[in-house]
């Protein structure tokens, strides 16, 4: 073949399938972990012949539109969703990669993309059939942090990359600044004669479950305090206990804590 010269899409289609299924001289064998790993070392490092090679800028976007979606047909990408399926990566290569990456700085660290995420701002992005789809296959798995704590110097670098960044006015949860005039209101006398009312009227019962044991009652928002506060545009302390929308005992339910908590996961669901 003369150097610089590439094979047609066509001529590629059927050298593939001529090398492919039980054509292949290497059908059905195995390598084993040892042949695996010999070749592995004979390609490291210095060895491979990309090393020290970069592609151009112009090479990058030639792979890029290639691997964009919307030029994979149909079964390409049915192929590579099979090829990936089931498939976990190795404790050893987990090891590896983590290793590699030790001491180093993430490539996109400190950079700006101007790049939206595609579901910022967006509510019900996934159906009711995805939503039941990762659901399921969620049950019976436990979460893989669960009981898992970070050290506190883990905590301490978690702390300094998010100064400035999600805080106050660049936070998506930003509501005008109210949580502290909210946690004054949660601590005020006229919240926790609200709270004994609603517990008066409702015969310190749930009234989801029936539960009256007492102990672990609690009085649930139908509508939230920080949106009364915003439709109102209520900004002190003094403006809120003037407001009779805040106080209207109709505005709240008891309920225990098991259910409060089971309807709150459950509007969480909702929104997002």
């Amino acid at each position: 073949m003369i150097k610089g010269s590439h094979h047609s899409r066509e001529t590629k289609g059927k050298m593939s399938k001529a090398q492919s299924g039980g054509r292949n001289h290497m059908y059905g064998r195995n390598q084993t972990e040892e042949a695996k790993e010999i070749n592995r070392i004979a390609h490291s490092g210095k060895n491979n012949y990309n090393f020290g090679k970069h592609l151009s800028d112009e090479t990058k976007e030639k792979l890029r539109i290639i691997n964009l979606k919307e030029n994979l047909s149909s079964e390409k990408i049915e192929k590579m969703r099979l090829a990936k399926l089931g498939k976990c990566l190795s404790e050893l290569t987990k090891k590896r990669m983590s290793i590699s990456k030790m001491g180093k700085s993430p490539w996109n660290k400190g950079k700006k993309t101007g790049q939206i995420p595609w579901s910022k701002g967006k509510i019900g992005v996934f159906s009711e059939r995805t939503l039941e789809k990762m659901r399921i296959a969620r049950l019976g798995k436990t979460s893989w942090n669960k009981g898992e704590k970070f050290s506190i110097k883990s905590r301490e670098k978690m702390s300094k990359s998010h100064i400035g960044l999600q805080i106050g006015e660049n936070s998506p949860r930003w509501k005008g600044g109210i949580t502290p005039l909210v946690q004054q209101l949660r601590h005020n006398f006229k919240y926790r004669q609200w709270r004994s009312d609603i517990f008066t009227r409702d015969d310190f019962t749930c009234q989801n479950c029936g539960d009256n044991k007492g102990g672990n009652l609690e009085a649930h928002h139908k509508k939230t305090f920080s949106s009364i506060l915003q439709k109102y545009e209520i900004t002190t302390i003094e403006e809120a206990l003037e407001c009779e929308k805040l106080w209207d005992i109709n505005n709240g339910i008891t309920l225990c804590e098991k259910c409060h908590k089971k309807l709150h996961k459950r509007l969480r669901e909702k929104r997002f």
